[in-house]
């Protein structure tokens, strides 16, 4: 399994992110596990407190053999109860893949309540560590390091993910763009060989001595992406609906 990223780099200006309907929130069927919660507005509450670790995954399992994207929005706010002490901001997110079942959920503290699962996924770790990127062994310590951006250190850390698998090249991609800073990565695993024919996707999220908010503010339902052969195959059917249809027409 090989990574390849180019790091994150300051953009100028705002920021403008596209956001998913709320009505995607609203029909998605959710497992929440641990300290995870759903609020008012249809967003996943990961963690709102001291040492915890919390999961929100879709009830509907994936197919490991067709290619999916995910995107979605998040904010994680630092609580600041120590705000005149140097107070870090803990410990942060995942988007999530593995197999083991929807009432799962990992370690807290560092672990991001993904330590546990062996899983593969996309990691923002504040805290300390400030890291972003994708994983392939279930240990959110280890992804590409980003130390442009001192997160665990912000009181507020907003950013969108899309995260994305193409099952014919077996290529697990991450486009992020968090507080002004964008990056991109590329990371080869074939997922029906690391989990069978089937995997669980969602969120975790998880703090230790230190507390956060965090919060999954928009997503929806991973979509199915369709495979070329297959898109080109609908592409054809609708172009002959159409000459059909103009040819009654006439």
């Amino acid at each position: 399994m090989t990574i390849t990223a180019r790091f994150l780099f300051q953009t100028a200006g705002i920021m403008i992110v596209g956001v998913l309907a709320c009505s995607g929130q609203a029909q998605a069927q959710l497992s929440l596990v641990g300290s995870a919660s759903q609020n008012a507005n249809g967003g996943i509450q990961l963690t709102n407190g001291f040492g915890q670790a919390g999961a929100a995954w879709f009830s509907t399992p994936l197919s490991t053999s067709q290619s999916f994207s995910e995107t979605f929005s998040f904010t994680l706010q630092n609580l600041g109860q120590y705000q005149a002490l140097p107070y870090f901001q803990a410990d942060g997110i995942t988007f999530a893949l593995q197999n083991i079942g929807t009432g799962a959920v990992g370690a807290n503290g560092g672990n991001l309540g993904y330590n546990g699962l062996n899983g593969v996924g996309s990691i923002v770790q504040t805290y300390t560590n400030n890291r972003v990127g994708l994983n392939l062994n279930g240990n959110a310590n280890d992804t590409s390091f980003n130390p442009n951006e001192w997160m665990g250190l912000r009181k507020t850390v907003s950013g969108t993910e899309t995260v994305s698998y193409n099952a014919q090249n077996n290529l697990l991609s991450l486009q992020a763009s968090i507080d002004g800073f964008q990056f991109n990565q590329n990371a080869s695993i074939n997922l029906a060989q690391k989990f069978g024919p089937t995997m669980i996707a969602g969120f975790t999220g998880a703090t230790g001595g230190d507390e956060s908010l965090q919060t999954i503010t928009r997503f929806s339902p991973v979509s199915s992406v369709p495979e070329p052969g297959n898109l080109a195959l609908l592409l054809a059917g609708l172009g002959l609906i159409g000459m059909i249809t103009r040819q009654r027409r006439s």
